[in-house]
């Protein structure tokens, strides 16, 4: 199942939208997600399931997210699990980026 989803800063306003996950066909070698380049240190939509980590850190990093407790929600597509609240804000680079679901595609 394939999202769009918008993430959003409660700091600076800054927004995104990307796709999270993969569709019907494709989830056996696509999973999309949000990601930072860290060449241009702007947010990206990649594969996570063939990315280069040398040029992409991926919102699944520790680093990009607050620490939240497992019985928290979560959006969750096979390994990657990305948390809707206190992540990564690639504009002014507080962890007050917010993610949710806008529309879902089979």
């Amino acid at each position: 199942m394939e999202h769009e989803m918008i993430g959003t800063c409660n700091t600076c306003s800054y927004s995104k939208r990307f796709k999270f996950g993969g569709g019907r066909l494709k989830f056996q070698n696509v999973c999309l997600g949000p990601a930072i380049n860290t060449k241009t240190g702007k947010m990206e939509t990649i594969n996570y399931k063939m990315y280069d980590p040398m040029v992409y850190k991926v919102y699944t990093d520790i680093e990009l997210q607050s620490e939240h407790p497992e019985y928290l929600d979560k959006f969750k597509y096979g390994n990657f699990i990305i948390y809707p609240t206190g992540n990564f804000c690639p504009s002014c680079h507080n962890k007050t980026f917010d993610f949710s679901i806008k529309v879902t595609v089979e």
